[in-house]
């Protein structure tokens, strides 16, 4: 049991460390950090989000603000549409997020074009 508790820690570490490189605008960092795509499950209250759409937002906050190509927000959109497919419609909160991170970047796509 203490094993698996370790486990879990170290996730959660990793994202707060991955959340806390975005705050600091470290992009680049939380780039590299948010490419786990772990399916661990964080609940509070009965609303929860998996790791994969908190990478998936890290990351794409990070493209957008770091001015990645068409080619590289066009290979995330992939990813997103993948994340909606594996995550339950019942979902809200995940479903949600992954909207709105698909909204982003097609609107800043947009705006390129």
């Amino acid at each position: 049991m203490a094993r698996d508790f370790r486990s879990a820690v170290t996730i959660v570490t990793t994202d707060f460390e991955a959340m806390y490189a975005y705050k600091r605008g470290e992009y680049q960092r939380v780039s590299e950090r948010t490419r786990v795509t772990r399916s661990c499950m964080y609940v509070a209250h009965y609303i929860s989000i998996s790791q994969l759409t908190l990478s998936l937002y890290l990351m794409t906050q990070c493209q957008l603000k770091l001015h990645h190509s068409v080619t590289s927000l066009a290979q995330t959109l992939h990813y997103i549409k993948v994340a909606q497919r594996i995550h339950l419609a019942d979902e809200t909160l995940i479903q949600l997020t992954l909207k709105l991170i698909e909204h982003k970047v097609v609107t800043y796509v947009n705006t390129l074009l």
